[in-house]
């Protein structure tokens, strides 16, 4: 279920819940532009939209996946175009949607309990 939490100049905030894990969606409008960039955040990982590339995801070391999705709703139920390593490790894989993903992500069991940075290298 995706509830609108917040609406502020061209950034909305949603609270996204699948069986009893929760996320937050953030969507942030370009001006002037037919462009939507989307983000869904979880405990231990993120769900990214298109405009983000692999290579970035890879440098900053955290679990993502990333989707050709124009809506939230969209990205839930596609399959990512893209893991990162740290997903692959989690026991993620592109056959999932992105509802899986969530859940994995979003899970207190995986990964002895670490946090969404704890996947970073210094």
């Amino acid at each position: 279920m995706v509830t609108k939490r917040l609406e502020m100049e061209q950034t909305y905030l949603y609270d996204i819940s699948v069986q009893d894990r929760h996320a937050v969606g953030i969507v942030v409008t370009v001006p002037e532009q037919e462009l939507e960039i989307i983000q869904i955040r979880c405990k231990k990982g993120m769900l990214l939209c298109g405009i983000f590339h692999p290579d970035v995801v890879e440098k900053i070391r955290v679990p993502a996946g990333i989707f050709s999705a124009p809506t939230i709703n969209d990205m839930l139920a596609n399959k990512p175009i893209f893991l990162s390593q740290a997903a692959k490790e989690m026991g993620a894989n592109l056959d999932m949607t992105g509802e899986e993903l969530m859940l994995l992500f979003a899970s207190d069991d995986v990964s002895g309990g670490e946090s969404l940075l704890s996947h970073r290298k210094e």
